[in-house]
């Protein structure tokens, strides 16, 4: 892959993760900016193999385990 694909990926990236997080804002309110759902993305791709997080668990502490 090139310089200039990688460039192109990235681009589009976030551009559809802000696209997202301003549908998301609209339509559920504040807490979907595009710093929140980076991080929403990153905390999935570390948990998706391991068993499903009890409900228990606030945001801010999922947010302190996806950096373990």
């Amino acid at each position: 892959m090139s310089y200039y694909e990688i460039k192109k990926f990235v681009k589009e990236f976030y551009k559809k993760i802000k696209r997202y997080s301003e549908m998301l804002t609209r339509e559920l309110g504040k807490g979907y900016n595009v710093s929140n759902l980076k991080n929403m993305c990153q905390f999935y791709l570390s948990f998706r193999k391991r068993q499903a997080v009890p409900g228990e668990l606030t945001w801010n502490i999922c947010k302190k385990l996806s950096k373990l």
